[in-house]
């Protein structure tokens, strides 16, 4: 058995989302894919799971307001019932903010898919994520989010989760019956910046869960036909016998470049993390630790509850490789370079600097010319 430190964020006082962080050497293989092979952006569905659904029924629920931070990983449920043989790519749409337009959800198999409940799933979610998502059935919405990404978010940690919340949120919206998140854009201003729900802040539910390590990985024997023992290999070490089949070759490694100018603030998200797990970051081959390194770096430096990595007010010594691990594997790097300041923000300065001198000048002109007059009447 392994263990694994839950976080259950409340984002109101009435929604809570939960956050798994792995403290093991075991990892999960069942979700590894081949090398070559991506998810699919519509996960087929059997006549069992339509059976079983008609079963349960179709039902709408209540809208929900959601807050998230950039990086992790949301699913939305939706309780609806199709046969294998219809479409689905209508079920889900998004009310886009800046034009109140609707348009169906897109599936690219990497950061948005559709899971063989109908369920919409985004991964490492980001600003342009946040919206209004509707799931629908012909004319009838079953079900209806709104979803706000955020880069960062105030918090605290509780360990009790029945613990009353103070001061208790304000009910403003009776349509979001779970509560709105206090940073939520349907929450009106005039409540939003208010004392008393601007300072309030999220709270990280901390628990733990148990989690079965994964099988057939460890000592194996090989045998012939006959049962006689051919050889005996220890495959957890990546050590396999010329009696057995190949083993699958490991998926592709994520790698991006990022450049930043000097001074400039840049987040850092983890690339090849695509099952919402929390990996190590690493500075070359020196391990960044979240609990310390915000302090050894006088803030400058922190790993956010969404897992990115923050750096503030760039400087060319830290131009370097960062990578994330997962159980000893490596799961991305990103390759940081920090560049000089652009020419273009220099002549903005100079810009600057001219009209404030040709303003200065025409200024003097103008008070040189009032003053001259007046002596001339005198």
């Amino acid at each position: 058995m392994v263990f694994k430190k839950v976080l259950k964020i409340p984002l109101s006082t009435k929604f809570y989302f939960l956050i798994i962080l792995t403290s093991t050497d075991c990892q999960d293989i069942t979700n590894f894919l081949k090398r070559g092979f991506e998810h699919r952006p519509i996960v087929s569905r059997t006549w069992e799971s339509f059976e079983a659904c008609r079963r349960k029924g179709s039902d709408s629920k209540p809208p929900e307001a959601l807050l998230m931070i950039i990086g992790n990983k949301l699913i939305l449920t939706c309780q609806i019932c199709l046969p294998p043989s219809a479409t689905s790519l209508g079920v889900w749409k998004r009310l886009l903010p800046d034009t109140a337009t609707f348009v169906p959800v897109s599936f690219d198999g990497q950061r948005t898919r559709l899971l063989s409940d109908l369920s919409l799933e985004l991964s490492d979610v980001r600003e342009e994520d946040s919206g209004i998502y509707f799931c629908s059935q012909g004319t009838q919405v079953m079900a209806k989010y709104a979803v706000d990404v955020v880069r960062d978010e105030p918090h605290r940690y509780k360990i009790d989760p029945f613990a009353p919340t103070k001061p208790v949120d304000t009910q403003v919206l009776n349509e979001y019956r779970k509560g709105i998140p206090c940073r939520s854009s349907l929450l009106p201003n005039v409540i939003k910046d208010l004392a008393v729900v601007h300072e309030l802040k999220s709270e990280f539910m901390i628990g733990f869960c148990k989690v079965p390590c994964p099988l057939g990985v460890g000592i194996v024997t090989v045998t012939d036909k006959d049962g006689a023992v051919l050889d005996t290999v220890d495959n957890s070490q990546g050590v396999y016998s010329m009696h057995q089949p190949l083993p699958k070759l490991p998926a592709l490694v994520k790698r991006a470049t990022v450049y930043e100018e000097i001074g400039k603030n840049v987040i850092l998200s983890c690339p090849g993390n695509k099952e919402n797990s929390f990996p190590i970051w690493r500075n070359d081959s020196y391990v960044i630790n979240p609990s310390k390194v915000h302090i050894l770096s006088n803030g400058r430096v922190k790993i956010d509850i969404g897992n990115n990595l923050h750096i503030r007010k760039l400087r060319y010594s830290d131009t370097a490789v960062y990578s994330c691990w997962e159980n000893s594997a490596l799961r991305g790097t990103i390759r940081l370079q920090v560049l000089k300041k652009s020419v273009e923000s220099y002549r903005v300065h100079i810009l600057n600097i001219g009209t404030l001198f040709t303003f200065l000048t025409i200024l003097m002109i103008a008070l040189t010319v009032y003053k001259n007059r007046g002596i001339a009447k005198d």
